[in-house]
């Protein structure tokens, strides 16, 4: 039988990086594609953002394209909602590179609509990184609703929104699930 070996090593001890408390850095890493919720990421941005209340909410999406032609369709989506001053499309992103990613994020989001194990949820764990993810394949598994992150059903926008508000207004929280994800971890 095949097994499938996760090394977490690399994203284990990363230093934080302490942003300003009034913005808040996301972070998607994955396919860029709709089975990733990004359409519901796009829109529940777009709602966040207008109702900022002092917040500066930003969010880097990190992946190649899933499908041909998505990786344009879904930045015009953004785009076309006027959200590009608080998203970067950094495109694929390796190494040390995505580590620097990990450590200057506040929270990690995947909403997918499906996924079978989602890695980039265990890298951000490891990291330290409060997870918002999606409730489906094996990520109910290992990260549970409101000890270690936050699930949602696939395409509940609000549930994002509701989650993203709490972690981004409580500091402590976010520190307190980051420390109990590196340990789950490991």
């Amino acid at each position: 039988m095949y097994k499938r070996q996760i090394y977490t090593e690399k994203f284990e001890n990363i230093q934080r990086v302490k942003n300003d408390s009034s913005k808040i850095k996301l972070l998607f890493i994955g396919s860029v594609g709709k089975r990733k919720g990004l359409l519901e990421l796009a829109e529940a941005m777009e709602i966040l953002i207008k109702q900022a209340n002092g917040l500066h909410l930003f969010l880097d999406i990190i992946g190649q394209e899933e499908k041909r032609g998505e990786y344009k369709h879904i930045y015009n989506i953004f785009k076309d909602k006027k959200l590009l001053g608080n998203v970067i499309f950094h495109g694929a992103v390796l190494g040390e590179s995505k580590i620097k990613f990990l450590q200057s994020a506040d929270i990690f989001v995947l909403p997918s609509r499906s996924e079978s194990f989602a890695i980039s949820n265990i890298e951000a764990m490891a990291s330290g990184l409060p997870v918002i993810s999606s409730d489906v394949g094996a990520i109910p598994e290992y990260l549970e609703h409101g000890l270690n992150g936050f699930l949602i059903k696939p395409g509940d926008i609000k549930k994002l929104i509701k989650y993203i508000k709490i972690l981004s207004g409580n500091a402590q929280l976010r520190e307190k699930m980051g420390l109990s994800l590196i340990h789950i971890s490991e």
